[in-house]
């Protein structure tokens, strides 16, 4: 992606998912990152994370009293800035917040953020 974080406008999107992997020990370092993250919260718009891109969403203040799935290294991140009912797998919806614990829930996660943004699939 080629743009500049100043100039992104939240309302031009619907939704950012935060990938996981190592990307987010490096996102969370950027102000403009973390403050862009809670700039969509505060909007309303649907925020997704896998895995360790709950760094970015614990950075940006939007784990407090919420639900979050994560592992181990990742619940210990989501517990000690509040987040609530952790769990080891899957994903969960809490609000306009979706988080999985890893890449394996992906469907699952997919599954949230298309029922959240009223997405429906047939064939």
């Amino acid at each position: 992606m080629t743009v500049d974080w100043a100039n992104i406008d939240v309302d031009d999107y619907e939704c950012l998912v935060v990938p996981g992997g190592r990307l987010p020990e490096l996102l969370v370092t950027k102000e403009e990152v973390v403050a862009l993250v809670a700039k969509f919260a505060a909007k309303g718009k649907v925020v997704g994370s896998i895995d360790q891109g709950h760094l970015v969403l614990a950075a940006a203040g939007l784990l407090k009293g919420k639900r979050c799935m994560g592992r181990v290294p990742m619940r210990v991140i989501s517990n000690l800035t509040g987040a609530v009912g952790v769990e080891p797998e899957g994903a969960v919806t809490d609000g306009k917040l979706v988080t999985a614990a890893s890449w394996p829930d992906l469907a699952e996660f997919i599954a949230h953020l298309m029922d959240l943004l009223g997405i429906t699939v047939s064939f």
